[in-house]
């Protein structure tokens, strides 16, 4: 749970960073 925790915090960083196409991205991961 540790590693799962840490990555999504490196995911929501990223897409705090990226904006826009993170929010691309996760539509296509959701998909």
């Amino acid at each position: 749970t540790k590693k799962t925790k840490k990555q999504k915090r490196n995911l929501d960083h990223f897409a705090y960073v990226h904006g826009d196409d993170v929010k691309r991205v996760k539509e296509l991961l959701v998909i």
